[in-house]
């Protein structure tokens, strides 16, 4: 607990000042000032500007981190909002729109066979917390639809962390644990 506290200190998001006064902190970064926020409006127009680019690269995309990029000839429902869009404002529009459809259909079917493993199915030991951090993840997936909390990495580790402890298999009993010196050598190996 006391590593990740530390690390949002010096990751820069300014936690203490965002605790003080959450009124005075400015997020924007450029040097002209911004007088508007990113409303849920914005966010539609956003979406559908993101769906022109959809529809455009449909199978291959634009490819991986060019939207901020390639996204500008397709700004007409956003065009003056903002000088730049790094993303659409939406995880799942942002994955059709760098890697395209098959890419965004390859992660919901994957997803969705996660959240079956995650069941209490065979393997009904602890399944309060399996669905209670299945649960979280369906929190962090839910939220991928309103903004973009897949480009951050403290997000996506605990949603990682999270999945792993949801749909994690019971180990059968006939499997044998590694030799002892495996450890080692693959520790060695790394060094």
């Amino acid at each position: 607990a006391v590593l990740a506290a530390s690390s949002l200190l010096f990751a820069g998001a300014k936690p203490l000042e965002r605790m003080r006064d959450p009124a005075q902190l400015s997020t924007h970064a450029g040097p002209e000032p911004v007088a508007e926020e990113v409303s849920a409006d914005f966010r539609w127009l956003a979406a559908q500007d993101a769906w022109d680019v959809i529809t455009q690269h449909p199978f291959r995309g634009l490819g991986p981190g060019n939207f901020e990029y390639a996204f500008p000839p397709y700004r007409t429902r956003t065009h003056g909002t903002f000088s730049t869009m790094g993303h659409p404002e939406n995880d799942f529009l942002w994955l059709a729109c760098e890697y395209g459809l098959p890419a965004l259909l390859l992660a919901l079917v994957g997803t969705v066979l996660l959240f079956r493993n995650a069941a209490p199915g065979k393997n009904r030991e602890g399944w309060i917390t399996r669905a209670g951090c299945a649960a979280a993840v369906a929190a962090f997936l839910l939220h991928g639809m309103m903004d973009v909390p897949g480009h951050r990495p403290g997000a996506v580790l605990a949603a990682l962390m999270l999945g792993g402890l949801a749909f994690a298999r019971k180990r059968e009993a006939e499997i044998s644990p590694a030799p002892p010196w495996l450890g080692w050598l693959l520790s060695g190996a790394g060094f």
